[in-house]
């Protein structure tokens, strides 16, 4: 598609913006009494609970569906650890599937049945030989979720390359890196090894993973590291979870501030992409909600686990 092709795509999202909560009318939800109110308010103005809406909606909106083809290959990941882990567990998956995806859910699951992902496309085929064979000799669920999610951000970065378009390559780098600070300081937290971090790291341009490897050994080192490249949010993640929460909130309004710059571009695929990411924290927000309102957290502590929501 031509870049004004996305015209009708941008105004038919722009038609629909009233769906989407503005932080006013997520602090008049906290105000509702109980989980069973905030969803049936939600039902009334028509915002769905279901992750997948959007993906579809974007998807029906354009032509060219590759473009967004990334986004539905995460799915892709999460289902094939899901069904590896389950198998070797012997439980029931069935739950913690995600919808949409690119390859079918009988697909991904016959696969691991089978130990044969010949069928697979090769952009997950390899990744998945590589976590099942590992977690069916060692039982360590932890290494196929490093696989299978280093390997999903490294698909995300090629097709970020493909595409040529600036704006998704520098929102591919955005999310590669938080996705590898918010690693490194698990990995520091739990006291792992150099060799453990190098292996959960994907490779980016913003700074040298093997030197965030190495320095992350050491308190001190960790911390001058990420000062020095300008996440003094992150330095603040170093002493405790608590506070690695926090970052990892601040690591999404990044996100969402990036993609805010671009919201009122009248025809490139820009504003469509910034929807899909605008309304996966919309959803989470949503889910923070009901499981506080579930768990009678008071507002304020529910509050500051939202994400910055669009104005």
């Amino acid at each position: 598609m031509r870049y004004d092709d996305y015209a009708y795509a941008v105004g038919n999202i722009r038609a629909n913006e009233y769906k989407r909560l503005t932080g006013a009318e997520l602090r008049q939800l906290l105000t509702l009494s109980s989980a069973d109110d905030i969803t049936r308010e939600l039902g009334v103005r028509g915002i769905s609970l279901e992750r997948e809406q959007a993906l579809n909606y974007i998807r029906k909106l354009s032509e060219e569906n590759a473009v967004f083809d990334v986004f539905l290959m995460r799915n892709d990941f999460h289902n094939m650890k899901t069904a590896i882990k389950g198998r070797v567990s012997n439980q029931d998956i069935s739950a913690l599937l995600m919808y949409p995806s690119m390859v079918s859910i009988e697909t991904i699951q016959n696969c691991v049945a089978i130990g044969d992902f010949s069928i697979l496309p090769i952009w997950i085929r390899e990744a998945a030989e590589q976590a099942f064979h590992i977690v069916a000799k060692t039982n360590d669920g932890q290494q196929c979720d490093i696989i299978l999610d280093t390997s999903y951000f490294r698909v995300m970065q090629d097709y970020a390359k493909k595409s040529k378009n600036v704006f998704i390559i520098e929102l591919t780098e955005k999310m590669v890196v938080f996705f590898n600070l918010k690693a490194v300081l698990r990995a520091f937290l739990s006291k792992k090894t150099v060799d453990f971090i190098q292996t959960i790291l994907v490779v980016c341009s913003t700074f040298d993973i093997n030197k965030l490897a190495h320095a992350a050994t050491n308190k001190e080192n960790l911390g001058l590291f990420l000062a020095s490249h300008g996440f003094n949010e992150a330095v603040r993640a170093l002493d405790e979870y608590e506070a690695m929460a926090a970052f990892e909130i601040y690591c999404d309004n990044e996100i969402l501030h990036f993609v805010d710059t671009v919201k009122y571009e009248p025809f490139g695929i820009e504003p469509l992409i910034g929807y899909l990411i605008y309304q996966e924290m919309q959803q989470k927000n949503i889910q923070i909600l009901l499981a506080g309102k579930r768990a009678n957290l008071p507002d304020d502590k529910l509050l500051e686990r939202m994400r910055w929501t669009y104005a």
